[in-house]
């Protein structure tokens, strides 16, 4: 190839190559964005690619933080509800009076319970 055209092709197919082998790499995590670097005219150079696969996995890894911060916040509520509702009833029992056995007159049992 002697023709500045020629080179000038030649160097697109390659660019385009490359881009296709990075993208086949990947992962089927970025299945959309591979699509959509796939879709795109004019076609993107590879450093460009790699961007949006770099932005793409940055968006994953938040979202997937985010599930796992209110996942941690669902059970810290949960434990919260948990424990309220445990101190509302050990409140009622030590506002209540102490049983006392109807038989024998002695605290904190019944007849039932001899």
């Amino acid at each position: 190839m002697e023709h500045p055209v020629d080179i000038e092709t030649r160097q697109k197919e390659v660019d385009r190559l490359r881009v296709y082998i990075f993208l086949v790499g990947l992962d089927n995590n970025f299945d959309q964005v591979r699509g959509d670097i796939l879709r795109m005219e004019p076609q993107l150079e590879l450093e460009a690619a790699y961007a949006l696969i770099k932005r793409e996995s940055n968006r994953q890894g938040t979202m997937s933080e985010a599930g796992v911060t209110s996942e941690a916040t669902a059970l810290a509520a949960a434990k919260s509800r948990q424990s309220r509702l445990h101190n509302y009833n050990v409140d009622l029992v030590r506002n209540r009076p102490p049983m006392k056995c109807t038989k024998c007159g002695l605290d904190n049992h019944t007849i039932k319970g001899l």
